[in-house]
């Protein structure tokens, strides 16, 4: 839809200027009338700019335009619509001056007249700003929210006017278009994002950047350039005119919240397709089309689940199911899939837990036993297939060059739940029927368990070319000593990664005595730090069972640790199909169907398994893989959590503080974690300094400076009625003042008709410091 002319009238000042309204409304197709718009002979049209403090960066402003109502509730439709699709544009001698959005939320007209009653439409330029959030994703530039919000306020407006006097160190001018930071720094929490208004808000203060429109332009502008400017002199309008100060302060302190987080893919997602209790007893053989409860009058609204019980023995009562399985093709989720695995969530009845993620394949039916079968598979395949297929893939988020020695060295920290179980009931205790016999020759053979997956650095968000990848190959192949924790990270290496490369180890973290006590299989795990399986088997095959893991090895956090890479990028993590299993005794074989099967697995078969043992597993599931930063491997999280606070005295004889909180800016040092931290678009390193009237400092601290130029001395104001024409950012002197005494307006209340506004002024400097104050 386009926005389209709906009324448009003209009314002559006071002083002959011909000033035109015209309202548009989003449609499809042109109005077929454009009604007239009457104009009552006192206040048609006031334009005004509240005043607004030096520190603040929107300068919004506001149209009040009162209309006569040829008739009866003429305009009040135009009042029953959602915000933004509603537009005023106000001409000034044929040049478009003032643009904005009309606010529905006021309305109020006469009821006692059929027509001929004046109606007040209330528009405003940045108000509906707060009323839509921001929607970009990845790192976008500074340039792209500024560009962004524009769009999304639907003003219209002549062209876009830069006055900007900050540099970067080298001398080159600040550009919008220079400069990234992360979108999720705009999320909160609960993730809401936040509104175009906090977002401009956000990213304009710390470069003491402010925003106006003026006269058919939007300006950007910052106080130092205004400074610079050519001035005009002020036409007062009347004799009433005053003289006052402007606001001192004491002390200024700048508050920057990095909103720092460890998580860079916090394994969230939202399964969307149908589920609830309401069908969990609708799920015994959907397959068949056959409910144990009453179905729906048409079965294919039903969704696709399947409910099982504590055991099989137990029956197929609908009051006594232990939970559902959900699977659908869709879901709303950080990550994508291929097109085989569907989306899973388990919903709890009597028991069973709560989870949503990948589902490679599932089975229903009948319990398993040696001379049984495994029931029926009624999504996925075969887990021991080997396709070297992607079960998701995360979207790739971005990890900023550091340097990571010391103190400072970060790691990166790989959690991906898995569940691996040869149950006909994975939350349930093993038992007669519930696959006991299998469950438990299982958890002897499979000691540990190996998952390929594939963490890649690329050098843009999507597409583009990979600069490096993630390996452990060598130890997953060859091994380690696994008291050496430092030994267990990997190595990253250049160019994209292979099948192979990376792999996730799972095992009883618990079983410190002996591996052959504990297994990778049962109910959800998490992966372990790889430690390789040379060196257990080879340890088994001299020793026997002696083999044990050190304590200290079964205290430590689970997940895969990873070492920081120094060069950054965008990084994208895989998670590949086929489980690898182990035994620690190599020689164990264990007879499945009549079958003897040995485990005895190496990396280079091509197969995930023998037939014996893939045959019977149940269940494989796989819930979205986490990835955080870290300091350590004892669960310190990644740094730039802690705000960061810049402060510098302005008066010490004033009364007041200023206090401004920024959730765009600078660290002391780099931080993967820190959301909110400027990005150079470069060389993706994390902004620290910039230049302003020949400083260079933080950004923080040249915003300081610019206060203090403003509020560290009693300011003169003016105030009082002026000829039209005295928008922001212009400067001005006064007859009455010296030449060198520029003055800007902080607010301005603007009569249309009568040609004149009523102006505050306040006197202006540039910035007049030399380094932190």
């Amino acid at each position: 839809m386009s926005m389209e002319l709906r009324y448009a009238g003209e009314f002559l000042s006071k002083g002959g200027t011909a000033w035109r309204c015209e309202i548009l409304q989003e449609a499809d197709l042109p109005f077929d009338e454009v009604g007239e718009l009457a104009f009552p002979a006192g206040e048609p049209l006031i334009l005004e700019w509240p005043e607004r403090s030096k520190e603040e960066p929107l300068c919004g402003s506001t149209a009040t335009l009162t209309v006569i109502s040829p008739g009866d509730r003429t305009y009040a439709d135009l009042y029953t619509v959602k915000p933004g699709t509603i537009r005023l544009d106000v001409y000034r001698a044929g040049v478009l001056y003032w643009s904005g959005c009309l606010d529905p939320e006021f309305y109020e007209e006469p009821y006692d007249r059929g027509s001929g009653y004046d109606v007040t439409l209330t528009f405003s330029d940045f108000g509906i700003l707060d009323r839509i959030r921001c929607g970009l994703e990845g790192m976008p530039t500074l340039e792209s929210y500024f560009q962004a919000a524009l769009s999304a306020s639907g003003l219209n407006y002549v062209r876009i006017r830069r006055l900007i006097s900050t540099q970067f160190p080298d001398g080159s001018p600040l550009e919008l278009e220079d400069i990234k930071v992360r979108s999720d720094n705009f999320i909160d929490e609960d993730g809401n994002g936040s509104s175009w208004a906090e977002v401009l808000s956000g990213i304009l203060q710390p470069l003491a950047l402010r925003m106006v429109q003026s006269e058919g332009e939007i300006v950007l502008y910052d106080l130092n350039a205004a400074a610079g400017e050519d001035p005009d002199e002020i036409e007062w309008d009347g004799t009433g005119s005053s003289m006052g100060t402007d606001r001192v302060y004491n002390r200024i302190v700048v508050t920057f919240s990095p909103y720092g987080d460890k998580n860079l893919s916090t394994g969230d997602m939202e399964y969307t397709d149908t589920h609830g209790p309401e069908w969990t007893n609708l799920g015994i053989y959907k397959s068949d089309v056959l409910y144990n409860g009453q179905p729906p009058e048409d079965p294919n609204e039903a969704p696709e689940c399947y409910s099982f019980y504590p055991d099989y023995g137990e029956g197929h009562d609908s009051e006594n199911i232990d939970f559902t399985a959900f699977v659908s093709k869709e879901a709303a989720s950080g990550v994508t899939k291929s097109s085989f695995p569907w989306w899973f969530r388990t919903e709890p009845v009597l028991g069973g837990s709560e989870a949503e993620g990948v589902a490679w394949g599932f089975r229903v039916g009948h319990a398993s036993s040696r001379d049984g079968g495994v029931g029926t598979r009624v999504i996925g395949q075969d887990p021991g297939g080997h396709q070297q297929l992607d079960v998701v893939t995360t979207r790739r988020v971005w990890l900023p060059p550091f340097r990571s020695t010391g103190t400072g060295r970060r790691w990166l920290r790989l959690r991906l739940e898995m569940m691996c179980d040869f149950r006909y009931n994975p939350f349930s205790e093993s038992s007669e029927n519930n696959d006991g016999d299998i469950q438990e020759a299982m958890t002897q053979v499979a000691n540990l368990l190996i998952v390929p997956v594939s963490l890649t650095l690329y050098d843009s968000e999507t597409g583009g070319s990979a600069v490096g990848h993630w390996t452990n190959r060598e130890i997953t192949v060859y091994g380690r000593d696994a008291e050496r924790y430092s030994d267990l990270t990997g190595a990253w290496e250049d160019g994209a990664s292979e099948f192979g490369d990376a792999w996730l180890m799972y095992c009883d973290p618990s079983s410190t005595d002996s591996l052959m006590t504990g297994s990778g299989i049962g109910g959800w795990k998490c992966n372990r730090q790889n430690f390789g399986i040379a060196d257990i088997l080879g340890w088994a095959k001299t020793h026997g069972s002696g083999w044990k893991l050190s304590e200290s090895f079964g205290r430590m956090l689970d997940g895969q640790f990873i070492e920081y890479p120094e060069g950054g990028g965008w990084l994208e993590l895989k998670v590949m199909s086929g489980v690898y299993a182990y035994s620690v005794n190599p020689e164990l074989i264990l007879v499945l169907g009549g079958k003897s099967d040995t485990f005895n697995m190496t990396i280079s078969q091509t197969a995930c398994g023998r037939v014996g043992m893939y045959d019977h597993i149940r269940w494989l599931l796989y819930k979205i893989p986490e990835l955080s930063v870290v300091k350590g491997w004892t669960g310190n999280e990644g740094d730039g959590d802690g705000d960061v606070e810049f402060s510098g005295v302005l008066n010490p004889d004033a009364r007041d503080d200023l206090s401004i909180d920024t959730i765009c800016g600078t660290l002391d040092s780099p931080s993967p974690a820190a959301k909110g931290a400027y990005v150079q678009a470069s060389d993706g390193m994390q902004l620290r300094e910039l230049r302003r009237a020949g400083v260079t400092d933080r950004p923080e601290q040249l915003l300081i400076g610019t206060l203090y130029s403003q509020y560290a001395e009693r300011m003169t104001t003016l105030t009082g009625v002026v000829r039209t024409g005295h928008g922001q950012p212009k400067t001005f002197t006064d007859a009455a003042q010296e030449d060198s005494v520029k003055f800007i307006a902080l607010s301005e209340r603007q009569d249309c008709i009568s040609d004149c506004s009523e102006v505050k002024f306040c006197e202006l400097r540039p910035d007049e410091y030399e380094g932190k104050v």
